[in-house]
């Protein structure tokens, strides 16, 4: 029983850690989102309302 116990545990904790992964991938490519789609380096300036659509459909693109 015992043995059951600590396998089924290490497959949850090594799920946890994938999952824990895939989150902090998110959050990094949606602050870098949030970074490189301004205005900085731009040929047209957008306004603010255009850069944020073009950051939603990437949020949701990917």
């Amino acid at each position: 029983m015992g043995f059951k116990n600590n396998a089924s545990y290490d497959r949850l904790w090594e799920a946890r850690k994938v999952w824990g992964g895939i989150v902090n991938t998110s959050r990094s490519l949606t602050i870098m989102l949030n970074d490189y789609v301004n205005n900085e380096h731009a040929k047209k300036i957008l306004s603010d309302q255009e850069l944020f659509e073009i950051r939603r459909h990437l949020y949701c693109v990917t």
